[in-house]
């Protein structure tokens, strides 16, 4: 089954993990706030709060992070992102910021082997 985790469990990023769960998808689900994991959780996909916990629900597979985040947010979880997955992970970039941040951001990781 493959994995995915959704990072921020807004209106959109609940309502993606919720069809990915539905589709048989494991869904790994983070957000900054323990209550929407918890709700998460409750209807069955795998809690994480912490950006730690989402990387060690993946084990030894291949990490997939589809960002549903905030545009203001956007940058700065790009950051932290970019800095901690492991390489030959796949970032995706599912909010609504300005597509010429999320490349601006990937210059910074060239090093780093990912699809984006």
């Amino acid at each position: 089954m493959i994995k995915v985790a959704v990072i921020g469990l807004g209106k959109m990023g609940m309502q993606v993990a919720r069809k990915l769960h539905e589709d048989k998808f494991t869904v790994i689900a983070h957000n900054r706030s323990r209550e929407k994991v918890d709700e998460a959780k409750d209807l069955g996909m795998v809690s994480a709060y912490t950006k730690e916990e989402v990387l060690a629900a993946f084990g030894q597979e291949r990490a997939i992070i589809w960002l549903m985040i905030p545009a203001l947010s956007m940058e700065e979880e790009l950051d932290l992102w970019l800095k901690i997955i492991p390489q030959n992970s796949i970032l995706i970039d599912g909010g609504n910021s300005d597509f010429r941040l999320t490349k601006k951001e990937l210059k910074k990781y060239r090093k780093v082997t990912l699809s984006f």
